[in-house]
């Protein structure tokens, strides 16, 4: 039981009145859950698209991949999991099928990425602009493969930048990348 349930009206009321305990309200258009949607699963080594509804915008995805492998070797890689466009999250494996996931809300979207591919082997960020607030983040690739195709490199980075603030990461151990940043207004 919580502190708050074992104080009396009477005690809950004093506390409240001298400024130890504040209520917060909330807001008459306060945000709700995000609706989730999903692809169809792709083609082997083709993208997936999950669409947002209309009136709303991504503001976060992600995906379920069935990777291509060889033997008992996984040899697949996801070379893409970012927004395509302010309305709809892209996922794309290497060689295998993939479903992409959208998480859509009311809003305004921005989408930055990098300027520019990586280096390979090093990381790379994408800022979001002033105004706005980073949501979520995402990557394109373009991995080492080996002479038959098949995947030999690793995602080393996806994820909220250190520096600069309001931005977010992505890089791989070998090859090279694009980060996506999803900013909210």
């Amino acid at each position: 039981m919580s502190v708050l349930r074992r104080l009396s009206p009477a005690v809950f009321a004093a506390v409240f009145a001298a400024g130890l305990l504040t209520a917060v309200p909330t807001p008459a258009g306060a945000a709700t859950a995000p609706v989730v949607v999903k692809s169809a699963p792709s083609e082997p080594g083709r993208p997936a698209y999950a669409v947002c509804p209309s009136g709303t915008v991504v503001t976060g995805g992600g995906y379920f991949m069935d990777p291509a492998v060889n033997a008992d070797r996984v040899v697949d890689f996801v070379i893409g999991d970012a927004p395509a466009s302010p309305t709809s999250w892209a996922a794309h494996a290497l060689r295998g099928r993939i479903i992409a996931y959208a998480m859509c809300a009311p809003g305004n979207t921005h989408i930055a990425h990098s300027p520019t591919w990586s280096a390979p082997g090093q990381p790379t960020t994408a800022v979001c602009p002033d105004g706005t607030r980073l949501t979520a983040g995402g990557y394109a690739a373009e991995p080492r493969t080996n002479t038959a195709g098949e995947n030999v490199d690793a995602l080393v980075a996806n994820s909220p930048a250190d520096q600069p603030a309001n931005a977010w990461g992505a890089g791989l151990k070998y090859g090279r990348a694009v980060a996506y940043a999803v900013c909210n207004r």
